[in-house]
């Protein structure tokens, strides 16, 4: 099913990430099991599965937080990046995306600052704080999020990511699995990683064991 359905070139097999956006995905269980007015499905395993992508941005958001435990940060002194608003990969297209309720949960949980990098969302809703330039949406930030696939966050290593911090504590969150190891030192830089459904592993200098 999943060789046939990958003959379509618009048709992307989801995998687990931060959550589902966009007009048709989000809807379409409802719109089946509306339509159908059946029982068995909606209690069957096609809303059940829309049940857990639903919560998904709020999993990855309380991930995060977690990890801003492990470290020792305060959640209401820390910096979190959002890197992609977009619902995914190398669009413009923002509508519903799970980005959204991830800031909606870290706000709601006294996160200090939240902002949002996209190479592709010209014009953010109006309380969205938003940077074109990578590195400085990464400045200064104790966690980050990978929420969006883009092709530019697939170039960028944990290491990489952990030193345009600048920082000494970095909680990294790869909500899309999409980020390198490159192996170089991160010097005194205390880094945690994890990637969606993953514990959290330390990252260490390649003179010691990785993740």
């Amino acid at each position: 099913m999943i060789n046939a359905a990958t003959t379509n070139p618009y048709i992307h097999i989801h995998m687990p990430g931060s959550g589902v956006g966009g007009v048709s995905l989000p809807y379409q269980p409802y719109l089946l099991a509306w339509s159908l007015g059946r029982r068995w499905i909606w209690e069957g395993v096609i809303m059940r599965g829309r049940n857990v992508n639903e919560d998904q941005p709020r999993y990855i958001a309380r991930t995060l937080l977690g990890g801003l435990d492990i470290l020792g940060i305060k959640w209401s002194d820390a910096r979190i990046a959002i890197l992609g608003l977009a619902y995914k990969g190398d669009v413009n297209d923002h509508r519903n995306s799970p980005s959204y309720s991830i800031i909606e949960y870290l706000a709601s949980r006294g996160v200090g600052e939240i902002v949002i990098h996209d190479p592709y969302v010209e014009t953010p809703p109006a309380g969205i704080k938003m940077y074109r330039d990578l590195e400085e949406s990464l400045k200064g930030c104790e966690g980050i999020i990978v929420s969006t696939d883009h092709n530019i966050y697939k170039r960028l290593s944990v290491e990489q990511i952990a030193i345009l911090t600048g920082k000494k504590r970095v909680a990294i969150l790869d909500a899309r699995r999409i980020l390198r190891r490159d192996g170089r030192s991160i010097n005194d830089i205390e880094c945690i990683y994890s990637t969606s459904g993953s514990p959290w592993s330390r990252c260490f200098p390649p003179h010691q064991d990785h993740c």
